[in-house]
């Protein structure tokens, strides 16, 4: 674990990871205890129970790690919605993403510098693996496509997911979401892997890919750039 006082000239990211089908990293009570209003009416908003309740742990957890990053009680920690809906906390400089995935919930936080971070599960992926040649049409370039047809036929699926994963951090670093286009994204390719981004040119930002603790899953962080190193403390 790297402490922020030792790294005064780098980012430091904090990422943390949650389970949300069992009570392992928060329980259910806990979590909701910490929710405020508008947030237990999106709770009970949800058809599924097990909808509800993913989304309850996930908002607890995060408003738990931001607690402890800031020093404050979780449910005093003043979530709210910025420019295109992306949140924030108002009046601090802390920033963070949060990105779910099935069960399993991932969240980056960083001091007064943008992050986006994107979870996705290749458990099952192998079943739209006839549909890649569509999907790619719809957000990869021509290089990102050869390169997709380029991976053998076992690692296809786990490669588009580390061009969507990247692309998506992206997206939801700027908080655009699908406004901005992932067709107007360009990646950086090094042996077929992401490793940057040529397009577009703002806001300038940097990648890297999250190893978890679940071997199915692939993330991807974004950063905005303004040093020179990130370091991730999970």
């Amino acid at each position: 674990m790297i402490a922020a006082a030792d790294i005064e000239t780098e980012i430091l990211v904090d990422i943390g990871e949650c389970a949300l089908d069992t009570d392992a990293d928060i329980a259910l009570s806990g979590a909701r205890a910490i929710l405020n209003d508008d947030e237990r009416a999106r709770a009970s908003s949800f058809v599924f129970a097990r909808d509800a309740e993913r989304f309850v742990r996930g908002r607890g957890y995060l408003r738990t790690r931001l607690g402890a990053w800031l020093g404050m009680a979780p449910r005093h920690v003043p979530i709210a919605a910025g420019r295109h809906g992306k949140p924030y906390v108002e009046g601090h400089g802390v920033r963070f993403n949060l990105s779910n995935c099935g069960a399993l919930a991932v969240l980056a936080i960083a001091e007064d510098v943008e992050v986006g971070i994107d979870l996705e599960g290749v458990d099952g992926a192998d079943s739209f693996e006839a549909e890649l040649a569509g999907l790619a049409d719809l957000c990869l370039n021509d290089e990102e496509q050869a390169a997709l047809a380029a991976a053998p036929r076992e690692g296809r699926v786990r490669r588009f997911l580390s061009y969507w994963t990247a692309k998506e951090a992206l997206m939801k670093l700027t908080g655009e979401g699908f406004a901005l286009d992932p067709l107007d994204i360009a990646l950086q390719l090094s042996d077929g892997r992401p490793v940057g981004y040529r397009r577009p040119n703002l806001p300038e930002a940097d990648l890297r890919f999250v190893r978890l603790s679940h071997p199915d899953a692939v993330c991807c962080l974004a950063t905005g750039r303004y040093q020179e190193k990130v370091f991730m403390r999970v």
